[in-house]
Order: C-alpha cells, then sequence, then structure tokens
C-alpha cells in the first residue's frame, strides 16, 4: 500500500494543478476585470481645455463616451466632435513616478501578449477606430516603468515638463513594462497615420493619453490638451 500510495499521490497532485491552470483565467476575469461605465465626463474636463467638444450619438444626442472602472486604474474613449477618439488611462495611487525618468526602449521586437489574462478595448462607436488597447487584468508590481517600442515606431518628443511628455509620430506598437520588464499595457496604433501620446503625472496619478484618428492628426493636437506643469 504505502509503495502505491506515492504515485497516486503524484497523479493527484498534477491532477490538482491542472484543475487550477485551467481556473485561473477565470478567475482573474472574475476578480480584475473592468467595470463598464457610461456618460461620465469627470476625466475629460480634467484633461481637456473647455474649447475641446464630444461627439454626439446621432440617434440619442448623448455624448459618445465609454469607460471601465477598477481600483488599480480607469479607462475611457471619448469620441471628439474633430473625429479624434481620446484614450485615457488612469493609474491611480501612483505618487511615486518620476516623468523625465522614464526610459524609452526601441527596436524591442516581442511587444506582442497573449489573449488570455488580457483586456482589449477597441472604439465600440467604431469612430476612428484604428487604435486597439489592452491592458493585463493582473498587474505586476510596478515601481517605475519603462516605454517600449517595435522597430516600425519612430516618434518624437514635441513637449516635456518636469510632470509630462509628449510624443508625436509614427508609432506601431507601444508597450509599457515594469521595473522587471513585465509588459502590462499595449497600445496597437500600427492602422493610425500619426498619434500624440502623452505620459501626464498629476497629483497621485499618472495619466497615460493617447490621441488618434483614421486621418492624419498634426503635432497642434496637444494643444486640446489641459497639462498643468507641476512647477506652476
Amino acid at each position: 500500500m504505502i509503495s502505491n500510495s506515492r504515485p497516486l499521490k503524484i497523479l493527484g497532485l498534477i491532477i490538482l494543478v491542472g484543475i487550477l491552470s485551467l481556473i485561473k483565467p477565470f478567475y482573474e476575469v472574475f476578480r480584475y476585470k473592468h467595470k463598464l461605465l457610461e456618460g461620465d465626463e469627470y476625466h475629460f474636463y480634467e484633461i481637456f481645455k473647455d474649447t475641446v467638444k464630444l461627439a454626439k450619438d446621432p440617434l440619442f444626442k448623448r455624448s459618445l463616451i465609454l469607460g471601465w472602472k477598477r481600483k488599480s486604474d480607469d479607462y475611457f474613449e471619448y469620441s471628439l466632435k474633430n473625429g479624434m477618439v481620446a484614450h485615457i488611462l488612469t493609474i491611480n495611487d501612483f505618487p511615486h513616478i518620476k516623468i523625465p525618468s522614464i526610459n524609452i526602449n526601441t527596436n524591442i521586437t516581442s511587444l506582442y501578449h497573449k489573449k488570455i489574462g488580457v483586456e482589449t478595448f477597441k472604439n465600440n462607436y467604431n469612430y476612428a477606430n484604428c487604435s486597439v488597447i489592452s491592458i493585463k487584468l493582473k498587474w505586476p508590481i510596478i515601481s517605475s516603468f519603462t516605454i517600449d517600442l517595435n522597430p516600425f515606431s519612430d516618434p518624437e518628443i514635441i513637449k516635456k515638463q518636469d510632470n509630462y511628455v509628449a510624443y508625436y509620430g509614427k508609432f506601431n506598437i507601444l508597450s509599457i513594462a515594469n521595473q522587471l520588464d513585465q509588459q502590462f499595457v499595449w497600445v496597437d496604433l500600427k492602422s493610425c497615420s500619426e498619434s500624440l501620446v502623452v505620459f501626464y503625472s498629476n497629483g497621485d496619478k499618472l495619466y497615460i493619453i493617447v490621441l488618434s484618428s483614421d486621418n492624419s492628426i498634426e503635432k497642434s493636437c496637444i494643444d486640446l490638451l489641459n497639462l498643468k506643469s507641476s512647477a506652476s
């Protein structure tokens, strides 16, 4: 009996590990998935100038806004009247980030993520739908982060202050990784001509702002944002 029990215990352990590996993706979705919101304009007025207008649904005459919220972060899509789409990812309770110290790694080829354990957001109103944002369900520990760009991305810095930096140009795939090179956000902009990507720290929050459009956009689109320097 003793000699036969050991293989049975090993088999039982293997079966248990297999069951847990099957359950894990469903558990992560249940625990970490964002909750859908609609009509929340708070982030919009916090980031954009008063002159910027939201697009309206032609049937219901409401602003084209979709948002998803959870404890660690919020993600919102705003369709603008000028044809652009604004994507705003807010990382909550993140006061220690030093924007000028963010490193950019170029020519990174391994920026594609697995579909399991990731939420993918594509503009649901199909209004300037060239950009796709994917966010990891269970985030790694983040004390600092880097920006990774694949070889087909070639943006330039167009504005930089002590608490924000703005990149403009042609992006292909962009990802954000923590200090251990664990990626947790992916931005797919390969179908867009040019895009604006801004990293903005305000108080204890970090904003990742993406402006994109099916049509070409100019560098001057940064003037739509109400970015406040921490020195002011």
